[in-house]
C-alpha cells in the first residue's frame, strides 16, 4: 500500500463531498427552502466520517483495513450523487444553478489544495511549497463566489462582470464534467494504494 496515493485519495474523495455538501447549501439559501435537509445531513455525515479518517491518517500515516473499506462506501455514495449533481450540468440552467454549481466546485479547489497541502507537510516539502502558493487564487475565488451568493440572496445587484464570472466558472464545469468520472476511477485506486 502506498500512503501517499492513499492519502490523496482521501483529501479528493473530501473534495467531492464537500463540492456536493456546497452545492445542497448554497441551492437551499438561493431558493429558500429546506428540501433538501436530509440529503445535508447524510453529506455532513459523510464529511465528518472522513474528517476522522484523515485525522487518524495525519497521526500514523496509514490506513487501516477498516478505513479503507469504510472510504470505498464513502466513494459509491459519492459516485451516485455525483450523477445527480452531473443531471444538473446543462446548457438551460437558470442562473441560481449555475451559481450553485460554480460555487461548489470553486469550494471543492480551495479544498482539495488545501488537503494537498497538508499532504505536503507529511510527505513532501516540494509539494507544500507549491501548494501554498496558490492559496491566494483560491481565497480569492472563494471571497468572489461569496459574495454573489450573498447579493443573490438579499436581491442586490449583481454586476455584469460577476455574471460572466460565474457564467464562466459554470462553463468551464460544463467542460470538465467528462472528468468526474475518471476522478472517481483514480479516486478508487489511491484509496487502495494503488496508482
Amino acid at each position: 500500500m502506498n500512503p501517499i496515493l492513499q492519502y490523496n485519495g482521501i483529501v479528493l474523495l473530501n473534495g467531492y463531498v464537500q463540492r456536493l455538501f456546497v452545492f445542497e447549501k448554497v441551492h437551499s439559501l438561493l431558493t429558500q427552502t429546506n428540501d433538501n435537509a436530509e440529503k445535508m445531513n447524510n453529506l455532513i455525515s459523510l464529511l465528518d466520517t472522513l474528517g476522522k479518517i484523515e485525522t487518524d491518517f495525519t497521526q500514523t500515516k496509514k490506513i487501516s483495513e477498516a478505513d479503507v473499506e469504510v472510504t470505498q462506501a464513502v466513494l459509491e455514495t459519492t459516485r451516485s450523487l455525483m450523477k445527480e449533481y452531473i443531471c444538473n450540468l446543462s446548457s438551460e440552467a437558470s442562473f441560481d444553478e449555475k451559481i450553485a454549481i460554480a460555487a461548489s466546485t470553486i469550494y471543492a479547489e480551495e479544498h482539495i489544495n488545501n488537503g494537498v497541502i497538508e499532504l505536503g507537510k507529511l510527505f513532501n516539502p516540494d509539494i507544500l511549497d507549491r501548494y501554498m502558493q496558490q492559496i491566494p487564487y483560491h481565497q480569492n475565488r472563494v471571497a468572489l463566489v461569496n459574495r454573489i451568493v450573498h447579493k443573490k440572496v438579499a436581491n442586490e445587484l449583481i454586476t455584469e462582470s460577476e455574471t460572466q464570472q460565474i457564467d464562466k466558472w459554470y462553463s468551464d464545469v460544463i467542460q470538465n464534467k467528462a472528468g468526474i468520472d475518471l476522478d472517481l476511477n483514480t479516486i478508487q485506486r489511491f484509496l487502495k494504494g494503488k496508482r
